[in-house]
C-alpha cells in the first residue's frame, strides 16, 4: 500500500519565501524613495570655488564667487543671486507634489531650522515660499498673471514663478515672526535676480 500526501515540499515553501522577502524588499525602497525626497541647500562659504558641507542629506551648496553666492536649481536648469540676509537659503521639493505636471519646490533658510521649528521650517513645508517651473502661463482667479521678470520669469518654454507664504506658519522658540518676514522680503528680493545656469 502507497501512502500520498498532497502539499508544498520544503524547496517550494523555501523559494515561496524569498520571492515574497525580495518583492517586499523592492516595495519598501521604492516607498522610502517616494516619501523621503532629498534636501537641496546653499551654503555660504568665504573661499571662491564651489563647495560641498557633508551632512545627513545630500546637499547642494552655494556656487560662491568673489561678486556673489547663487541658490542653483539644478533640477531648472535656473539659479538666483543670494545677498547676506539670506545666503543660508536652502531649497527641496514641496511636500505636497503638483498634478499639473509643474515641478513645486519650498523654500527655507538653515537659520529657521531649530529642534523646536524643524516640522514647520524645512524648505519641503515652503515656510519663505514656493518656486514654481511649469510650460503653462501662470493665472490666479483673476485671469493670466504677466511676466514681469520679478516674481514671474519666462526662459525658453518654461514659466518661473515665486509665490511667498500666504501665512507665517514657522516661527516657535528662538525663530521669530520678524525674523522669517525678513527673510521672505530677502528671497523675494533675490528672486528678481533669476537668470538661467550656464
Amino acid at each position: 500500500m502507497r501512502n500520498k500526501q498532497s502539499g508544498f515540499s520544503i524547496v517550494e515553501g523555501v523559494i515561496a519565501i524569498v520571492v515574497v522577502a525580495v518583492l517586499g524588499l523592492v516595495g519598501w525602497t521604492v516607498y522610502s524613495a517616494h516619501n523621503h525626497p532629498t534636501k537641496k541647500t546653499a551654503n555660504a562659504t568665504t573661499n571662491t570655488s564651489s563647495t560641498t558641507q557633508p551632512s545627513k542629506e545630500n546637499t547642494t551648496a552655494a556656487t560662491v564667487t568673489p561678486q556673489s553666492t547663487y541658490l542653483d536649481f539644478k533640477e531648472l536648469g535656473v539659479k538666483v543671486t543670494l545677498n547676506s540676509s539670506i545666503s543660508d537659503a536652502e531649497y527641496a521639493p514641496f511636500d505636497t507634489p503638483s498634478t499639473d505636471g509643474s515641478k513645486s519646490y519650498g523654500i527655507s533658510a538653515q537659520s529657521l531650522v531649530t529642534k523646536e521649528t524643524k516640522d514647520y521650517c524645512e524648505a519641503k513645508h515652503g515656510p519663505l515660499g514656493l518656486v514654481i517651473a511649469s510650460t503653462t502661463a501662470p493665472a490666479n482667479i483673476a485671469g493670466p498673471i504677466a511676466v514681469d521678470n520679478k516674481t514671474v520669469f519666462k526662459y525658453g518654454n518654461t514659466y518661473y514663478m515665486y509665490i511667498p507664504p500666504q501665512n507665517l506658519s514657522c516661527p516657535a522658540g528662538e525663530v521669530t515672526a520678524d525674523m522669517v518676514q525678513s527673510k521672505i522680503n530677502a528671497f523675494t528680493q533675490a528672486f528678481a535676480t533669476l537668470q538661467p545656469d550656464n
